[in-house]
């Protein structure tokens, strides 16, 4: 495992140190909230809403929550009442601690991970060690450090990422196109991650929610749709595998863009 982790810092962190970030924007992120709604398969199967908010305001760290539930027929054949939260050191986008509360038809459980970044080490709640990679991000960490950069079209991004101990190498490209729904013509930045295993899988002590075993496949992918900047609002998401993923998308348009 080291092998790997000396192997992909030298890229991730050369790719990193070429995006550029905005003037300080992160003040914004305080107390924001957006609604989205969620289909599979083209039908909308559940509501999410995505929050940050600081804690203290001086501390340099920030909360990023997202709650998705259930809706309609999809809530009686497979419920779904999830609440993702993370911890993150705004200075970096590394997560301090993931909390991740799970109330889904098949797993009910409280699952909470430390990152150690001395020792290049998380530890989760269940006693569960493994190593991870320098500057590695969860999907709700890379979000808002994407949120902070200024993107430009055709470049080419880098970046680690943890999915509970699966630990994976995302390549992107930024490309250019106007959004029209739920806003009319806004000039959208869009980026789809590939995901490449950065470390031979070692089978989880513990059941994985929707979510995570979304983004725990090889053929998987991410793409993010941000509104123009400065805020970068995340106005749709998509994740999974490419014939079989989940599709987030943004309520009403923010008032940002209005």
């Amino acid at each position: 495992m080291r092998y790997f982790i000396i192997l992909f810092s030298g890229l991730i962190l050369a790719t990193q140190s070429a995006v550029t970030s905005q003037p300080d924007i992160i003040s914004f992120f305080n107390n924001k909230e957006y609604e989205y709604q969620l289909k599979y398969k083209g039908i909308g199967s559940a509501s999410a809403v995505l929050s940050s908010f600081f804690s203290s305001p001086d501390s340099g760290q920030m909360n990023i929550r997202l709650h998705v539930k259930t809706s309609g027929l999809f809530n009686l054949l497979f419920h779904v009442n999830n609440t993702y939260d993370t911890l993150v050191d705004t200075a970096s986008w590394r997560p301090i601690r993931i909390s991740n509360n799970i109330d889904q038809e098949n797993i009910v459980q409280n699952l909470s991970i430390e990152f150690n970044w001395q020792k290049l080490l998380a530890t989760t709640s269940n006693g569960f060690q493994y190593d991870i990679l320098p500057d590695c991000m969860t999907i709700f960490t890379l979000m808002y450090r994407l949120r902070t950069s200024s993107l430009h079209t055709e470049q080419k991004l880098v970046f680690s990422l943890d999915t509970e101990s699966l630990l994976w190498i995302v390549e992107g490209r930024v490309d250019s196109l106007i959004y029209k729904n739920p806003c009319k013509n806004l000039k959208a930045k869009k980026i789809t991650f590939d995901l490449s295993a950065a470390a031979n899988k070692e089978p989880r002590p513990w059941k994985t929610d929707l979510l995570t075993n979304r983004l725990g496949k090889s053929n998987a992918t991410i793409t993010f749709v941000f509104g123009p900047e400065p805020w970068n609002i995340p106005l749709r998401i998509q994740f999974g595998e490419k014939e079989n993923q989940v599709d987030m998308i943004i309520k009403s348009c923010p008032q940002e863009y209005q």
